[in-house]
C-alpha cells in the first residue's frame, strides 16, 4: 500500500500536446486544484430491487465523469508580449485546428487535447496526473469565474476555471515546468473603476465576473463513459459591490418601463501589480448588458461597511485591453 501526502500544486499544462513548450502552456500561479466524481444520476451505483427480496438484487451502474477546478491568481498570459492574452481564450486546444481556444465568447468552446497536473509530495517529489494526452473530444472547460476585491487583507485575486474530464486520469512520475519566454503570471492587484454611459465610479469594493456556460455531458445505455459534450447558450454574470453608493447605474434602472441596456460602455478598470502601474480594461459589450437584481442598499451605524450591490447580464464578446 503506498498512501500519498501532497504538498502543493507545482503546475498545469494545457494544449494539444507536449512536443514543444509552444504547443502548451505551462501555469504555475495555481492556487488549488481540486477533482472529484460525478454521476448525473446522483451516485455512481444504485441498490437494485427486488421483488420480495429483502435485500438488493445487486446495483445499477450509473453514468459519471471528472469535474476538474483549477482557481489561479489572477490569470495565466498565454504571450506577455501581448499581455493582456490570457490563455483560455488565446491558447491552441486542439491539433491542427488554429482558431480552437479552451473559451470562446461567442462560440462554443473547443475541446482540449492535453490537460496535465502536476503535484508536489511532502518529500519534494514530483506526482503527474494526466487528464487528457493528445486525446479528442474527452475534455472542456464548462466554467469561469473572476473574483476581484478591493477590501483591506485580501492576498489573492483569483480566476476559477471548472472542466469535464469523460475518461480516466493516468498517474506518473511528475517533471519540472517547462519555461517559456512567452508566458507569464498576470496578477490583478485591485480594481480602479467601474464605468457605464461614459461616467465612471471608484468607491467599488469587490466586481465579480461569472461566465455561465450551459454544457450537458452526453451518454448512452450501456456505456458508462460520456460520449460528449451538448453546448447551449452561454452569457456572463456579473456583479459589483460598492462602498457606499453611486448614481452611475442609475440609467439602466428602471421600476416604470423595461430595463434598458448600457448605452455608451460598461466597462472594469484594474491596476495591475507591476512596477510600470499598468492598467487592465475588461469591457463588455454594451448593446447586451443590461442590470439584472439591486440587492438591498443598507446603512448601519455600527458598520465600517455600508454597501450596495448591483447585478449585470451580458452576452457577446468581452475586450481585454492594457495601457
Amino acid at each position: 500500500m503506498t498512501d500519498i501526502k501532497y504538498d502543493q500544486v507545482s503546475h498545469v499544462d494545457i494544449g494539444f500536446d507536449d512536443a514543444n513548450v509552444d504547443n502548451y502552456v505551462g501555469i504555475t500561479n495555481v492556487v488549488f486544484f481540486a477533482e472529484k466524481v460525478v454521476s448525473p444520476d446522483g451516485d455512481l451505483v444504485d441498490p437494485l430491487s427486488m421483488i420480495n427480496s429483502v435485500i438488493p438484487g445487486g446495483v445499477h451502474q450509473n453514468h459519471k465523469y471528472w469535474e476538474l477546478t483549477l482557481q489561479l491568481d489572477t490569470n495565466w498570459y498565454e504571450d506577455v508580449g501581448t499581455p493582456e492574452n490570457y490563455w483560455a481564450y488565446n491558447e491552441m486546444t486542439e491539433t491542427g485546428v488554429a482558431a480552437s481556444r479552451a473559451i470562446k465568447d461567442t462560440l462554443a468552446n473547443s475541446a482540449i487535447e492535453y490537460f496535465v497536473v502536476h503535484i508536489r509530495k511532502h518529500d519534494g517529489t514530483l506526482l503527474k496526473y494526466t487528464y487528457a494526452d493528445e486525446d479528442t473530444d474527452v475534455l472542456w472547460c464548462i466554467g469561469e469565474v473572476s473574483e476581484i476585491s478591493n477590501e483591506t487583507g485580501v492576498r489573492r485575486q483569483t480566476t476559477t476555471f471548472t472542466f469535464i474530464c469523460l475518461q480516466e486520469k493516468a498517474e506518473a512520475a511528475g517533471a519540472a515546468v517547462a519555461d517559456d519566454a512567452d508566458e507569464g503570471a498576470g496578477k490583478i492587484k485591485r480594481i480602479q473603476s467601474v464605468g457605464t454611459n461614459s461616467d465612471t465610479t471608484t468607491n467599488v469594493l469587490s466586481f465579480r465576473d461569472e461566465f455561465i456556460m450551459k454544457m450537458t455531458p452526453q451518454f448512452i445505455p450501456n456505456t458508462y463513459k460520456g460520449v460528449g459534450l451538448k453546448q447551449d447558450e452561454k452569457y456572463r454574470h456579473l456583479t459589483v459591490v460598492l462602498d457606499s453608493e453611486t448614481d452611475v447605474f442609475d440609467e439602466m434602472l428602471k421600476i416604470e418601463s423595461a430595463q434598458i441596456a448600457a448605452a455608451t460602455e460598461f466597462e472594469v478598470v484594474f491596476v495591475m501589480d507591476d512596477a510600470a502601474g499598468t492598467t487592465e480594461k475588461w469591457a463588455y459589450t454594451v448593446a447586451n448588458t443590461y442590470m439584472s437584481k439591486r440587492e438591498e442598499g443598507r446603512a448601519d451605524d455600527t458598520s465600517g461597511r455600508n454597501t450596495t450591490e448591483y447585478h449585470f447580464l451580458t452576452y457577446g464578446a468581452k475586450t481585454v485591453t492594457q495601457a
